[in-house]
């Protein structure tokens, strides 16, 4: 019997559309997950200038992390913010997340940035400091960022040694997103799992994109492509 082109294109679409299915039921299936995401770094800004100088610089009120009438920190503060750095014409730059590391000596905070743009990102930052009291260091070899997310979460965030989970800001269903100190000893560094609440819960970072895709959330410069219109 001959087959023509048509039908084998047919069932080739039929099995691609079935993989990808499968797939899917598997992503939505998953339970409880903790993803290092090695395609995040992050970068510390600290200083008595910090909050004024990032208010100008990205889009989310970024006054919300400090108190109106003095730089210390409040206990009101929201754990995590999300926004973005644009041109001066409206044009995405860089999506980023902001932390507050517990219990600062001085004034800081962290931000995770698209790794591959790292650098890139410190150096346009540093071109808008002026004479702004702020430190802008790329502590990418001294932080680790990692995403919990699936089904069954727990209501609250687990913490470890005083670094904690924070609800991702963009969605509940993402679950909770995080930034991590590595393990000193000597001169080495050693990378450490946070706690989470389920043992053998690692997973590599492509099921978290999976997940999040499934979810219809874009991120990074890759997916928001530079230049669009925010």
């Amino acid at each position: 019997m001959k087959v023509s082109k048509s039908s084998i294109q047919s069932l080739n679409l039929n099995l691609k559309v079935n993989h990808l299915s499968s797939e899917k039921r598997q992503v939505e299936d998953v339970g409880p997950m903790a993803s290092l995401l090695k395609t995040r770094s992050v970068v510390r800004f600290s200083g008595p200038d910090t909050i004024k100088f990032l208010q100008c610089l990205l889009t989310n009120d970024i006054r919300k992390f400090s108190d109106e009438k003095s730089s210390l920190v409040t206990r009101n503060v929201p754990a995590s913010l999300y926004t973005a750095m644009l041109t001066p014409q409206g044009r995405f730059l860089y999506d980023m997340f902001l932390y507050q590391p517990p219990q600062p000596t001085t004034w800081s905070c962290l931000l995770t940035t698209p790794g591959d743009l790292k650098e890139l990102f410190v150096y346009v930052a540093c071109r808008y400091r002026l004479r702004s009291k702020v430190d802008i260091q790329n502590v990418g070899d001294h932080f680790s960022c990692w995403q919990r997310y699936g089904k069954r979460q727990p209501s609250s965030s687990s913490s470890q040694t005083g670094w904690q989970w924070h609800k991702d800001p963009r969605l509940d269903c993402l679950g909770f997103r995080g930034i991590f100190p590595w393990l000193k000893h000597n001169s080495f560094s050693f990378l450490v799992t946070p706690m989470v609440e389920e043992a053998d819960t690692q997973t590599e970072e492509e099921n978290y994109l999976m997940w999040r895709l499934e979810k219809g959330v874009a991120e990074g410069s890759i997916e928001i492509p530079k230049g669009t219109f925010a």
